[in-house]
C-alpha cells in the first residue's frame, strides 16, 4: 500500500476508535427501513426491505439514568423501536431471534428466542447468562423457558448457584427414554441413565454389552464381567458406623428393613420397629448373631456343632450334638408293665415327622427286678411284655426311627468343586 494510502486508512481507523462514549449514546434511529444506525465506525442496517428480516441494534438507558444497555442480534419477524423497545412485524407469523444483550448491571446474555403464530408467547431453547461478580453462570438448553413439560439440561457455575448440572425430566418420558447417556465408539452406550419418573442406572461392564439395551427391573444395574479386579462398588473413608444402605421397601415402613454398615453388620427388621436381627463380626473368624438362625435348606459343618451354655460354677460350656451316618429322629418316654404287659403308643407329633412303616428301633431300661422284650412293632405304637420278674416292672424306653423324606440317606458323599 503507498505511504499516503496507508496514512489516510490508519487516520480513519483512529478516529473511529476514538469516538466519543457521548456521540454513541446520542445517535438515535427512528424505526424506518431506510435507516442505519452509526456505531463507532462500523455501520448496522436496521431493516431490509423485507421487513421479516432483520439485523437489529438496540440501546436503552438503565433505570438510574447513568448507563446504556445494549443489544444486537438477527431476527426474523422482530424489530426494535426506541419507544416501545422489541415488536412483532407480524402477529401472524412466527418470530425467531438470536440475540446478544449487555446490561448496564454487569451481566451479558446470548439468547434464541422463539415465538409461534398468533402468538405472543416466548420460548428460550437457549439462553446463556454471565455475571462479573462471578455469581453466575449459566447455560440452559430446552428447559423450562423452552416449553412447559419439556426435558432439559442446565450448566451453572458460580458463587450463587445451589447446583452444577441439572437435567430435568421430560414430563410424561417413559422408561424406555435416556436422560444421560455415555457412548462409545461404536454407538453402544457404557452408561445410561433412564427416565420414567424412578432414576435407573445401568452400567454395561464390557463393550459387547449395550447399557441402553437393558431391561428396567431395579434401580441400578451392572451387566457384564469386569475383567480388570476392580471392585464394582468401593467406600473409603466413610467410618466404621456409616450406613452404607439402607432398605425402605414399601412406603408405609417407617423403619428401614434392611441396613448395611461401614464395618460389615447387617441388620433386618420389620419395617414398624427399630430392627431386631443383625448379624456381625464377634472375633476373628467368629460371625455371630444375637437372634434367631433359621436354615431353609440343608446345612453343613465341617467343625463341630455345639450348643453354648452357661453354667452356674464354671461358666459357659459346650454341648455337643450326636452324629449319626443315617438321618435318624428319636424320642423317649417310661411305663409301667400291667399284668406283665404294656401298650405305648408313638407320640402323634413325633409319628408324623419319621417313617414308622419303615423299621424303627426301640430300647428298654428296666427300672426294677424283671426281665423285658418287644413283643409286637406297629406304625402308631409297639407292646413291651415281662419275660421274667416282677409283672408291674416300670421302664424307660427310647424310640429311634429314619426321619420321614430321608430313609435311605446314609453318609453322603459331598464332592468338592474346588
Amino acid at each position: 500500500m503507498p505511504r499516503a494510502k496507508q496514512s489516510t486508512f490508519f487516520l480513519l481507523l483512529s478516529v473511529s476508535l476514538c469516538i466519543a462514549p457521548g456521540l454513541l449514546y446520542a445517535q438515535t434511529c427512528p424505526d424506518s427501513s431506510s435507516c442505519n444506525a452509526v456505531v463507532g465506525s462500523l455501520a448496522i442496517l436496521n431493516s431490509s426491505t423485507d421487513t421479516s428480516a432483520r439485523v437489529v441494534h438496540a440501546q436503552q438507558a438503565s433505570p438510574d439514568g447513568l448507563f446504556t444497555d445494549y443489544s444486537i442480534g438477527f431476527s426474523s419477524n422482530r424489530s426494535w423501536n426506541n419507544a416501545t423497545a422489541f415488536n412483532r412485524d407480524d402477529i401472524t407469523q412466527p418470530m425467531t431471534s438470536l440475540g446478544l444483550e449487555s446490561y448496564w448491571n454487569g451481566s451479558t446474555e446470548l439468547n434464541i428466542d422463539i415465538s409461534p403464530a398468533s402468538s405472543t408467547v416466548q420460548r428460550r431453547p437457549f439462553g446463556f447468562t454471565a455475571k462479573y461478580d462471578g455469581s453466575v453462570t449459566l447455560l440452559g438448553i430446552g428447559n423450562a423457558m423452552f416449553a412447559p413439560g419439556s426435558g432439559g439440561v442446565t450448566l451453572m457455575g458460580g458463587t450463587g448457584t445451589s447446583g452444577a448440572v441439572i437435567i430435568l425430566d421430560r414430563t410424561g418420558s417413559s422408561a424406555a427414554d435416556n436422560m444421560l447417556i455415555m457412548q462409545r465408539q461404536n454407538q453402544t452406550a457404557s452408561f445410561a441413565w433412564r427416565a420414567g419418573g424412578v432414576p435407573r442406572l445401568n452400567f454395561a461392564l464390557n463393550p459387547q454389552y449395550d447399557a441402553n439395551a437393558f431391561g428396567n427391573y431395579g434401580v441400578l444395574k451392572f451387566g457384564g464381567e469386569w475383567d480388570y479386579g476392580e471392585p464394582l462398588m468401593e467406600f473409603e473413608s466413610v467410618g466404621t458406623g456409616a450406613m452404607l444402605l439402607n432398605s425402605y421397601p414399601e412406603s408405609s415402613d417407617r423403619q428401614p428393613r434392611f441396613t448395611l454398615f461401614a464395618d460389615g453388620e447387617i441388620n433386618w427388621g420389620s419395617g414398624t420397629a427399630p430392627a431386631d436381627t443383625d448379624l456381625y463380626r464377634n472375633a476373628a473368624n467368629t460371625l455371630r448373631t444375637d437372634g434367631s438362625f433359621v436354615v431353609g435348606g440343608n446345612l453343613m459343618v465341617a467343625g463341630s456343632k455345639a450348643a453354648l451354655v452357661q453354667t452356674a460354677s464354671y461358666g459357659k460350656r459346650e454341648v455337643y450334638a450326636v452324629e449319626s451316618p443315617g438321618e435318624w429322629f428319636e424320642d423317649f418316654g417310661d411305663a409301667r408293665l400291667v399284668r406283665g404287659r404294656a401298650v405305648i403308643p408313638i407320640d402323634l407329633v413325633f409319628g408324623e415327622t419319621i417313617t414308622t412303616g419303615h423299621a424303627y428301633h426301640v430300647f428298654l431300661t428296666a427300672n426294677g427286678p424283671c426281665s423285658l422284650y418287644i413283643e409286637r412293632k406297629q406304625p402308631n405304637a409297639f407292646t413291651v411284655k415281662e419275660l421274667r420278674g416282677s409283672r408291674t416292672c416300670s421302664f424307660d424306653y427310647r424310640i429311634v426311627a429314619k426321619r420321614k423324606g430321608y430313609e435311605n440317606v446314609r453318609l453322603a458323599e459331598i464332592r468338592d468343586e474346588n
